[in-house]
């Protein structure tokens, strides 16, 4: 067991993290890793137990094993991100691509195989905190918007909304992949400062991640692909925000 001695440099007291496994052994193993970092933790050993704690302690990060013996951890993943804005990092004994783009598909953050490095699941665990705010409260933060066509981006409430017509979320990569893009139009970004930026360097995950997220958007967009308004494509080289941008204040959320 490796001991950091981060917590006393990071104090992470506010933040509540819920670890889920059917495997006894790995749940004690990612509790003595959050609690020693000095985060709060909780367990839970199926899907019923999941959604007791999103209801009751609210986390702001669930760290997720994909083989439950009661539910399908993609599942779960897809039903914690329609109700909850927490981190979600799946663990999983498969390494294939496929089952890390399904996790990244239905809304999960980031994936993880097992057997894993505790320093660096640590590591994304804190690289993906950063971007949540503690209890979903940063005023601040929330205080700018971005305006482009007909559309209105709220990234710190992960929200899209349309000139007259009902409020679109995104995941957390979604909203920071856009973010980066809006940020700074016609500026193209490689796919690798794409993974950067929306994931810390910690993460060892391929182009093909930002090809996934970049569908995503532009679907969620309406953003034709052969053509696009909004999100267009270098070929070999990345990507950049084709539209111009407006920036929005908080008066303006919905």
């Amino acid at each position: 067991m490796i001991v950091f001695p981060e917590a006393a440099i990071y104090p992470n007291t506010e933040r509540r993290i819920l670890v889920v496994d059917d495997d006894s052994a790995v749940l004690m193993l990612l509790q003595q890793v959050f609690e020693q970092a000095g985060y709060r933790v909780s367990q839970a050993e199926n899907g019923k137990q999941l959604r007791t704690c999103l209801a009751t302690e609210q986390p702001d990060l669930v760290v997720l094993d994909v083989n439950l013996p009661d539910d399908n951890g993609f599942a779960l993943a897809q039903e914690i991100r329609q109700c909850s804005q927490a981190g979600i990092i799946m663990l999983t004994g498969r390494s294939g691509d496929v089952d890390r783009l399904i996790g990244l598909e239905l809304g999960a953050d980031d994936y993880l195989t097992k057997p894993f490095n505790e320093r660096e699941l640590l590591t994304r665990a804190r690289n993906l905190l950063r971007r949540i705010p503690v209890g979903g409260n940063d005023n601040n933060a929330r205080q700018q918007g971005f305006h482009f066509g007909h559309w209105s981006f709220f990234p710190y409430k992960h929200l899209l909304t349309a000139a007259g017509g009902a409020g679109t979320v995104l995941t957390r990569a979604e909203s920071d992949l856009l973010l980066t893009l809006v940020m700074r139009p016609h500026l193209v970004f490689s796919r690798e400062h794409l993974l950067d930026a929306i994931h810390g360097r910690s993460v060892n995950s391929g182009a093909r991640t930002i090809d996934v997220l970049i569908l995503r958007l532009r679907r969620k967009l309406g953003d034709d692909p052969r053509s696009p308004a909004f999100i267009a494509t270098v070929p070999g080289t990345g990507y950049y925000f084709a539209h111009e941008v407006d920036a929005i204040g908080a008066e303006s959320a919905p």
